[in-house]
């Protein structure tokens, strides 16, 4: 059975920024910990911290900006316009350079590599 890996957030402010959604890839329960922290607008404790080197959290501002937190509640930026994460994150950034749409991109990955599986969600922000 698969999981749903990214929510919509409430009120969620981090670093100054309105977050409108947030989750990540790996342990779910890690995952869910991250987004009640990010709906409590990142006060401690820091679960960033917390994660194994398996699980990767994301947030999307109202303003389209995509948030990378590692293992620091400081978010990073690769600088890149697209990006992926996981086990598959390999053949879905490959299957973007070639042009298809992130869902297919996933449906891709997910054929490709065991540990990332579907039913592929797609969450849109205007």
């Amino acid at each position: 059975m698969r999981h749903k890996k990214i929510f919509n957030v409430v009120g969620g402010i981090v670093c100054g920024k309105n977050i409108v959604a947030a989750g990540g890839c790996g342990e779910l329960d890690t995952i869910h910990s991250f987004v009640s922290w990010v709906e409590k607008g990142g006060e401690y404790p820091n679960i960033c911290r917390e994660r194994s080197d398996q699980c990767w959290f994301v947030a999307l501002t109202d303003c389209g900006e995509l948030m990378t937190f590692e293992r620091t509640e400081i978010p990073v930026s690769s600088g890149r316009h697209l990006q992926a994460y996981g086990s598959g994150s390999q053949f879905a950034m490959g299957a973007l350079g070639a042009g298809v749409g992130a869902k297919q991109a996933v449906e891709i990955a997910s054929s490709l590599d065991p540990h990332t599986g579907g039913p592929v969600h797609t969450f849109t922000h205007d």
